[in-house]
Formats: C-alpha cells, sequence, structure tokens
C-alpha cells in the first residue's frame, strides 16, 4: 500500500514509492533466469509502543524493505526495520521483529514474538515463531521449525524438516539438518552435525565436530564431544560422555555418567552405565555386552574397580521411549 489521501485510518505504515531497492534472487537451476524483485521502504504511520525487541515507533519513522503489503501485517504489533528485507511469499505478523540486515524470502513465516536480526536469513518455507530468535549470520530454510523460546545464532544452519524448540540453543557453525530434534534446553555447537531423524533433549549438548544422526538420542544432560560418531538407533543418556573419535551406533546404550572415548567402537546391544569407562581402541561389538559399575575398558584391558561387569541395570529401561512429538504450530 502506497501512501495516499485515501489511506485506510486502521493502516499502521505505507510504502515509500520514491524509496526503493532492487533484489535479485538466485535462479533455483541453470535454466532459470533470476529472479528481481522490487523492494519499498516501509515508513510507519501510527505509533507502535509495544515490542519485545524493539524501541518505540514514532510516526514517521522509517523501516526496512518489503516488497508488498503482504510480507507485513498491518495488524499486531509486528515491524520490518533498519535494512532488513522482505519479499516473495514471506509474512510477518503477530508481534515479531525483523531487523538489522536480515532477510526474510520464500514462503517464510515469522511470527507471534519472534526476533530476526543480525544479518540472519530465514528462506523456502521456514517457520520462526513463538517467541524464537534467529540471529548473526544464522540460516534457516527448507521446513524447518524454530519456536519456543529457541536460540539460533552466530554461523548455525538449520534446514530440512528440523525442529527446535523448548529453550534448545544452536550456535557456532552448527548444522540441523533433514528431521533432526534439538529441544528441552537442549545445546548443539561447534561444527556439529545433527541429521536423520536424531533427537537432542533435555539439557543435552552436542559440540566440536560431533555427528549425531540415524535415530540416535541424547538425553538428559549427556553430553558429545570432538570427532565422535553416535548414530543408528543408540541412546546417550543421564549424563554420559562421548569423547574422542568415539563411535556408538546399533542399539547401544551409553548412560549414568559413563565415558566413552578414544577411538572406542560400541555398538549392537551392548550396554555401558554407572561410571563405566571405556576407551583407548576397545570394541564392544555385535553381541550383547554389559559394563557397569565402575568398570575400565582400555583397549582389550578390562578393569573391575568395583561391582561386577554385568548388572541388572535396575535404573535403566531401554523400552522407555521419551520421544519428543511437535506441537501443534
Amino acid at each position: 500500500m502506497f501512501y495516499s489521501n485515501f489511506s485506510k485510518n486502521t493502516d499502521k505504515y505505507y510504502l515509500n514509492p520514491n524509496d526503493y531497492i532492487d533484489v535479485t534472487e538466485r535462479a533455483g537451476s541453470i535454466f532459470e533466469k533470476p529472479i528481481v524483485h522490487r523492494l519499498y521502504r516501509v515508513v510507519y504511520l501510527k505509533s507502535i509502543a509495544f515490542n519485545a525487541y524493539c524501541y518505540p515507533i514514532s510516526p514517521g519513522t522509517e523501516g526496512g524493505y518489503i516488497e508488498s503489503e503482504s510480507n507485513l501485517s498491518q495488524a499486531g504489533n509486528c515491524v520490518v526495520l533498519d535494512g532488513a528485507k522482505v519479499f516473495g511469499n514471506a509474512n510477518v505478523s503477530g508481534d515479531a521483529c525483523v531487523c538489522d540486515e536480515a532477510i526474510i524470502s520464500g514462503s517464510a513465516v515469522i511470527k507471534n514474538n519472534a526476533l530476526v536480526c543480525g544479518e540472519a536469513s530465514v528462506g523456502d518455507s521456514a517457520r520462526v515463531i513463538m517467541n524464537a530468535i534467529v540471529e548473526g549470520d544464522a540460516c534457516v530454510a527448507g521446513k524447518a521449525v524454530i519456536c519456543d523460546h529457541a536460540h539460533v545464532f552466530d554461523r548455525a544452519t538449520v534446514g530440512g524438516s528440523a525442529f527446535v524448540s523448548g529453550c534448545a540453543t544452536v550456535g557456532d557453525s552448527a548444522v540441523i539438518i533433514d528431521s533432526g530434534i534439538v529441544t528441552d534446553n537442549a545445546c548443539v555447537g561447534g561444527q556439529a552435525t545433527i541429521s536423520g531423524s536424531a533427537v537432542i533433549k533435555d539439557g543435552a549438548g552436542v559440540f566440536g565436530n560431533a555427528n549425531v544422526s540415524g535415530f540416535a538420542k541424547l538425553e538428559k544432560r549427556a553430553r558429545a564431544f570432538d570427532d565422535c560418531c553416535i548414530t543408528d538407533a543408540a541412546r546417550v543418556s543421564n549424563r554420559a560422555m562421548i569423547i574422542g573419535g568415539a563411535t556408538i551406533s546399533g542399539k547401544a546404550c551409553i548412560f549414568d555418567n559413563a565415558i566413552v572415548g578414544g577411538q572406542a567402537v560400541v555398538s549392537g546391544n551392548s550396554y555401558v552405565g554407572t561410571n563405566a569407562q571405556v576407551k583407548g581402541d576397545a570394541r564392544l561389538d555385535d553381541k550383547q555386552q554389559k559394563f557397569y559399575q565402575n568398570v575400565i575398558i582400555n583397549g582389550a584391558e578390562i578393569e573391575y574397580k568395583s561391582g561386577n561387569a554385568e548388572s541388572n541395570a535396575e535404573n535403566f529401561d531401554e523400552n522407555q521411549d521419551d520421544a519428543t512429538s511437535e506441537p501443534n504450530v
């Protein structure tokens, strides 16, 4: 909506036809031509006193750039500010704020009290909603959903059908793709990659160059560092730690402060729990092996600090399923 004497009293802003920029959207293939979008400067007509992330706006304040009125709702307290750009079928609504040099494109949705700032980009059919924050040089694309106070920052990438929620943080150069889930105060950083249908939740953390894929789960403050790999249907829980170049696969379960490190491999249906340690080039393979209660396995050597190598592990239920379901957003 360009300014005229017939502008509706309910209009929150108008587009200045004399202040515009052209943004070229890269073609999807070599057979397509790039698309040029003409974006116009937003000028606010009314005061916007409340917004969770920006200063109060007075009439006459110039905002960011949008392609058309469909990109920024005239209702609510949503704003596009500074040099931010919104175009294509993207939409900003509710009390959301897009500012600094952020770019919103494709069919992306920014709503509720969400904030996108810095030089972050949100594109494709991604959604940033429900008090989520995307900032820095972060990129959110595909059908990814960032919601419920989640925070994506630095150079992190979230794509595919990934789901980040529940005060979870994704930062540094971490990558969350496919149907990966990071939720419930979990943290992913460094150059870690979460892919497949992996779930990181309940305060768990993945850092360094760690890779979590398949249907693997890290939960209950478990940690993964360095160059470790956790895949298949493996489960790491209850403050257990995977470090070094260790690999956890199959249906292996690592729990209760256990540590697996070095170049160790734990696979099959093996259990490692209750302060046990597996390190060096140890191999716990396809046959079911259970190590608990301070057992230390260093390569081929096994040292029993206390208790037995095998236990009924009363505090661990291998059939327990705490899978996180995506809320209806």
